[in-house]
């Protein structure tokens, strides 16, 4: 499984039918979820059907993500 991030782009809330749909499925392990967002462990055919169904949401794999460190951290790595 990977990490995929799910946005929801349309006007709202993402719908919670939505994110039930996501919840039940066998192969999905919801990590987070926000009003219009879903971070979640999947396989690639899970998340493109579930994008083929599902209007308005678009998807960024987790590995892509770029985090802000805080900068004690990157401090005490450079020490190392």
């Amino acid at each position: 499984m990977n990490r995929f991030v799910l946005y929801y782009d349309a006007d709202g809330d993402a719908p919670a039918s939505d994110v039930r749909r996501l919840e039940q499925d066998p192969h999905t392990a919801i990590v987070s979820a926000a009003r219009d967002m879903v971070l979640l462990d999947s396989d690639q055919a899970t998340i493109d059907q579930f994008l083929a169904e599902s209007p308005g949401w678009f998807v960024t794999r987790g590995a892509q993500l770029s985090l802000p460190v805080e900068s004690g951290f990157t401090r005490a790595l450079r020490r190392l």
